[in-house]
């Protein structure tokens, strides 16, 4: 069974990710004797990519909702007032 660094270093070798110039479109390829490996380690990493950009967008627009949420809290006193 191979460790980890064997692992890491097969994956650094073999994978490839690119953005495109014109669209920021990824390309991500793996290049193996194995088809099959290629196509699940490919998938893995669209799929964590994807999973990762989900959790960061959510995250903001959660953010960006409590800033906005204070902001009204703090401005409503003030109309109020008027």
């Amino acid at each position: 069974m191979p460790g980890t660094a064997d692992v890491t270093a097969a994956l650094q070798r073999g994978l490839d990710v690119s953005v495109g110039k014109d669209d920021e479109i990824l390309t991500v390829s793996f290049e193996s004797p194995y088809p099959a490996e290629c196509a699940l380690i490919v998938n893995s990493v669209v799929q964590a990519y994807v999973s990762y950009e989900s959790a960061h967008r959510k995250m903001t627009a959660a953010e960006t909702l409590a800033i906005l949420q204070r902001e009204r809290r703090s401005a409503m006193p003030r109309c109020r007032r008027r």
